[in-house]
């Protein structure tokens, strides 16, 4: 993947692990605003070639995905990374930024309850304001994109956290106690 301001080229290729002969390959260029699209396009394409060569049923054609700003993208990313690192509140602070850029990305506020989930499990905030914030995220994020499966596990979560409390799930995962 290279990127030169605004725009992306992701260059993919099928090569045969067996005996390394190249298949097939296909360069893709577009504006970093369209990189879900662009993610969509290369995915989509190299499972028709993968399933020309295999067989198989014909894919059903995916869905539209929407455009997002290319700061608010950038900004989600990096929310994403500080979640990936347990750094709970620093990745809130970047989604709240992200949302503020682009408030239709369903994504972020997905991830974000994720984020706030994580918080009121390990007691970082009270169970009322956690949870209650996982709802509320995870119920906007369902409201933009109902395809979402991340917005669905999220409010499951939420579901769950209702269902069960700490304790008695803590009870049943070992590795939670530690």
């Amino acid at each position: 993947m290279q990127r030169s301001g605004n725009r992306v080229r992701v260059t993919a290729q099928l090569v045969r692990a067996a005996d390394d002969r190249h298949l097939w390959a296909n360069s893709y260029e577009r504006d970093f605003r369209d990189v879900l699209v662009l993610q969509d396009d290369v995915a989509s394409d190299i499972a028709k070639q993968i399933e020309s060569r295999l067989g198989g049923p014909q894919p059903t054609p995916a869905p539209t995905l929407q455009a997002v700003s290319p700061e608010a993208y950038e900004t989600y990313l990096k929310a994403n990374y500080y979640l990936d690192s347990f750094d709970l509140q620093k990745s809130i602070e970047y989604y709240n930024e992200a949302i503020k850029l682009d408030p239709d990305y369903a994504p972020t506020y997905a991830h974000m309850a994720l984020a706030y989930s994580f918080m009121a499990f390990f007691d970082a905030v009270s169970p009322k304001e956690g949870w209650g914030k996982v709802k509320e995220a995870a119920t906007l994020a369902v409201e933009k994109d109902d395809r979402l499966p991340e917005g669905h596990g999220a409010l499951g979560l939420g579901s769950a956290r209702r269902s069960r409390s700490r304790s008695r799930l803590a009870r049943r995962i070992p590795w939670a106690n530690h």
